[in-house]
């Protein structure tokens, strides 16, 4: 019997995995720059990222990386593990603060630079051919 990631690895290959998650970026409004995020987009995003989270620097192997986004506009800002996307990224955004120091001080700083809004990103879209 395969490991449960290869399986999801495999199914994450398919089309229709990535069409659902288009959809689902579309109902919740995830933008970039100002159009509805695609599929394309976020592969390269993840390409760009190495499959790891932006903020935990966590191997996508082991965890479900998210199209986090700015909710005030919409804007996507980095693939992250959807449980520090769920609590972390949230609680930061409301209080200002989060449970430890560490924690905090890598929340803020991928605030502060997200990897979806960096020109290094932007070149690399245009390095593929990948049009915005």
């Amino acid at each position: 019997m395969r490991a449960k990631v290869d399986v999801d690895r495999e199914y994450q290959r398919s089309v229709g995995y990535w069409a659902i998650r288009q959809k689902n970026w579309a109902k919740r409004g995830i933008l970039f720059h100002g159009k509805p995020l695609t599929a394309e987009i976020f592969k390269a995003l993840l390409d760009f990222q190495d499959h790891r989270c932006a903020i935990s620097d966590g191997d996508e192997r082991w965890l479900k990386l998210a199209a986090e986004h700015d909710h005030k506009n919409g804007e996507l800002r980095g693939a992250v593990d959807g449980k520090i996307n769920h609590h972390a990224v949230g609680t930061y955004e409301k209080y200002g603060h989060y449970k430890s120091p560490i924690h905090e001080a890598l929340l803020a700083a991928y605030l502060a630079s997200p990897p979806a809004q960096s020109t290094k990103f932007l070149k690399f879209l245009k390095a593929r051919g990948i049009k915005y």
